[in-house]
This record gives C-alpha cells, sequence and structure tokens, in this order.
C-alpha cells in the first residue's frame, strides 16, 4: 500500500529545502519514490482512499473559507476517507480543511497571525493518544504560520493541544486522523525565510519578528522529525 501526500499549496518562498512536498520528504528521509504526491491545487485526481497506507494534508498559502473548487472536492474526498478508516494527518490548511470537511467552521483567527516558533501545551488526552503522546506532556516549542484557524471543532473531536494564540493547536477527528496547526516539517531556515517575507505585514500585525527569528531553534526542527516518523509508525 502507497503513502499519499495532498499538496495543497505552494510555499511560496525560495527554499533549499524545495516546495511543502519536498520538506516532508526530507523530515522523513525519503525520496520521490517513497511517497505518492498529488497537487489538488493543480486539479489533480486523488486515488482511492482505499488503497494507501497513509495520508499527510499539507499547508497552504489558499484560505479554506474561499470555498475554491479544487479545495471542496478535496474536502469531499477527506470525508469518504475518514469513514473508510484511512489514517491521515493535516498540517496548518490541512487541519482546517479536516475541520471544515467534517462540520467544523474555519475563519480567520481572532488572535491574528502566529507567525514562528510558538509554544503549545498538551491537554490531559494527548498523554494517552498515539501520535501526541510523543511530544513533551509538559510543553512544546513548534513552528507555525496561519493566519486562519479551526474556530469550532467537529462533534466527537478530541482536542489534544492547546495554545496562547489558538486554542486548537492539535486535534483527533476520528480513530487515527489527526490535525495539527503547526508545521512539523519546516526547518530553521524555511521558519526564518517566511518571517522575513512576511516581515512588513507581521509587524503592522503587532508582531515582534526580530525575537521571533531569535527564537528559532534547530531543536524545533528534530522535534517535527520525530512527530512525523510517529505518525508514519501509526501507518505500518
Amino acid at each position: 500500500m502507497s503513502f499519499l501526500i495532498i499538496q495543497t499549496g505552494s510555499i511560496g518562498i525560495k527554499s533549499d529545502a524545495g516546495d511543502a512536498d519536498r520538506m516532508f520528504l526530507s523530515a522523513l528521509g525519503w525520496g520521490q519514490a517513497d511517497a505518492q504526491v498529488v497537487r489538488v491545487f493543480n486539479d489533480e485526481p486523488l486515488p482511492p482512499a482505499g488503497s494507501l497506507r497513509g495520508v499527510i494534508i499539507t499547508g497552504s498559502p489558499a484560505m479554506v473559507t474561499d470555498r475554491e473548487g479544487w479545495s471542496e472536492r478535496t474536502a469531499e474526498w477527506l470525508r469518504g476517507a475518514v469513514a473508510g478508516g484511512t489514517r491521515m494527518l493535516g498540517v496548518c490548511f490541512g487541519h482546517q480543511l479536516l475541520a471544515h470537511a467534517l462540520g467544523g467552521e474555519v475563519g480567520n483567527n481572532p488572535r491574528g497571525p502566529e507567525y514562528g516558533p510558538v509554544r503549545i501545551t498538551p491537554t490531559p488526552e494527548a498523554a494517552d493518544d498515539p501520535l501526541l503522546s510523543v511530544l513533551s506532556q509538559h510543553s512544546t516549542m513548534v513552528y507555525e504560520a496561519h493566519n486562519q484557524a479551526a474556530l469550532r471543532l467537529p462533534r466527537g473531536s478530541i482536542l489534544l493541544a492547546e495554545g496562547d494564540g489558538d486554542p486548537h493547536q492539535a486535534v483527533r477527528y476520528a480513530d487515527q486522523v489527526w490535525g495539527v496547526q503547526f508545521h512539523p516539517e519546516f526547518t530553521l531556515p524555511v521558519m526564518r525565510g517566511l518571517l522575513e517575507a512576511e516581515r512588513e505585514r507581521l509587524a503592522r500585525a503587532g508582531l515582534d519578528v526580530a525575537t521571533r527569528l531569535e527564537a528559532c531553534d534547530t531543536e524545533i526542527d528534530r522535534i517535527g522529525r520525530r512527530f512525523l516518523k510517529r505518525f508514519v509508525d501509526i501507518c505500518g
């Protein structure tokens, strides 16, 4: 059975790490042959979910609330995949798209944009979660880059981590279906590149970009890689 990366957009900055799909492959130590990549934002068709070992849905500069055709078609596919028991991990936009697909609400983050290293805190439920238990049960630094958020979770979801900038940092939407607002695939150079690219806009929103640039750390890179590898281990 194959592993699928659903790429929902391009990262939008020049990076030695490549685009979103290559970042995940690199973080997992994989080559191009180790996962199928479908660029749904280019209207590439998705395979039958039942043939898949696991799925990662990437982040995107797109907004779930724009209800673009490719995004809504992907949401419909995700609903079917969840119903069929496919193991999935949604990241940033992917997390929000899962929330939308399953009946939650997505919109502009009322706490404003959240970029750079962010501290998240697990809920008590995270201690027994197959995926989130790989993180510290006190608090963990992660990389974030988002303007929208999952404002209301679908019925039956289990909150696994929260933060000051967004209360829904990690969620289990169904058995072996997770969404995280943070970016486990990001590296220090990628996070700094995004902060520099968005410096003026973030400063206008009241964020101290210089402090966030300084807080980037390769230990956060390692945390992300460990998290992704745990998901792949769960997929078998």
